[in-house]
């Protein structure tokens, strides 16, 4: 077999080729022409003279374009959460033939069998996943392209007993009623002494899916959305500490054309949290819209097999916020009912569930 010794490439876009060959003989020596030399564009044209030989011969290779390889760079929120925290996986794709697609799933370290997290094969680029028990999980991120490759990401999360109580979501909304396409802000605030991140999300109450305002688990504690059309909307804060614990505070906003002339009563009280273990503070917080200010709150909880209500402090005060300790597991219902001015009462329940 003949080698060449000199080699002269039409296509600078092909030195690369003309490389690779020099390597594999220590007689090759090359030069790449300028492009304006190239013949055809979609061929190299290789230019050569054999060793010991003024003879030049000249081969036409096809240029052939070659996606780079699929990628799964997919990350998870957290590695670390305490039972009833919510885990959010991102989706993030990058080479192969694009037009990606996402399937999330997750199951039991030590189990066989995976269950999915939402629809299999989504464009949407984030799932969020919420154990319900303690172990050790396997989360799996699997992105396809518009070729049908595959690539997966596997992420190992540990779920320990008992919600961090080193600090509180006290996040803030400016109005829980508005009309159409009026600012709805918000502010992020956490009761504690570490650093933290914030991450803000809407959605119609309604749907499942929560859709992510601005950017997610970022320095930034404020952010605002401006809903377009009238309707019942769920709006959350979720923050998050430097060992992964993810505390939420959700808010009801109601968008409406007649918000202005509208004057019935809103309960737009919340609790801290509804799924906690034995021993909890449950803290609830009393807010109204509408009707006539100022309003007055009282807080109740129950089993939620029993008949009868038990006060948290006292009825129909000022207070805005209280708290109750629940130390036995089981199902509770807290209930707080709001009374303005005109005597007009809303009251509005919330189901806890206490773990042992």
């Amino acid at each position: 077999m003949k080698s060449f010794c000199n080699i002269a490439l039409r296509r600078t876009a092909a030195f690369l080729l003309a490389g690779i060959i020099a390597a594999g003989s220590s007689y090759v020596t090359a030069a790449a022409l300028d492009d304006n030399n190239a013949e055809n564009e979609n061929t190299i044209a290789i230019t050569g003279s054999y060793c010991n030989s003024s003879e030049w011969d000249q081969y036409e290779l096809p240029i052939v374009e070659i996606d780079p390889p699929l990628r799964n760079y997919s990350k998870v929120n957290s590695e670390k959460i305490s039972i009833g925290s919510r885990i959010s996986l991102t989706g993030v794709g990058s080479g192969g033939a694009g037009g990606y697609t996402y399937s999330y799933y997750y199951k039991r370290t030590d189990a066989k069998l995976w269950y999915t997290i939402g629809e299999e094969n989504t464009t949407e680029t984030s799932a969020r996943f919420t154990p319900t028990s303690v172990g050790n999980f396997e989360l799996k991120v699997v992105t396809k392209d518009a070729d049908g490759d595959t690539a997966e990401k596997k992420f190992a999360v540990s779920v320990v007993d008992g919600k961090s109580t080193a600090f509180k979501n006290n996040s803030t909304i400016n109005v829980t009623g508005a009309k159409p396409g009026t600012k709805i802000k918000l502010t992020g605030v956490a009761e504690g002494t570490g650093k933290y991140k914030y991450a803000f999300y809407y959605k119609r109450t309604t749907a499942r899916q929560w859709y992510i305002i601005g950017t997610e688990f970022s320095d930034t504690n404020m952010a605002q959305f401006t809903p377009k059309t009238e309707g019942e909307f769920n709006v959350k804060v979720d923050i998050i500490d430097e060992n992964g614990e993810i505390v939420s505070r959700q808010f009801a906003v109601s968008i409406s054309n007649d918000y202005a002339i509208e004057t019935s009563m809103k309960n737009r009280s919340s609790v801290d949290t509804e799924i906690a273990p034995v021993n909890s503070r449950i803290t609830i917080t009393g807010a109204a819209t509408r009707g006539t200010a100022p309003y007055k709150y009282a807080y109740y909880y129950k089993r939620a097999a029993a008949k009868n209500w038990k006060v948290i402090g006292e009825e129909f005060s000022d207070a805005k916020t209280a708290s109750v300790k629940l130390r036995n597991e089981g199902d509770f219902i807290i209930k707080v009912c709001v009374k303005d001015s005109s005597g007009a009462m809303v009251s509005k329940n919330f189901d806890v569930t206490i773990t042992a």
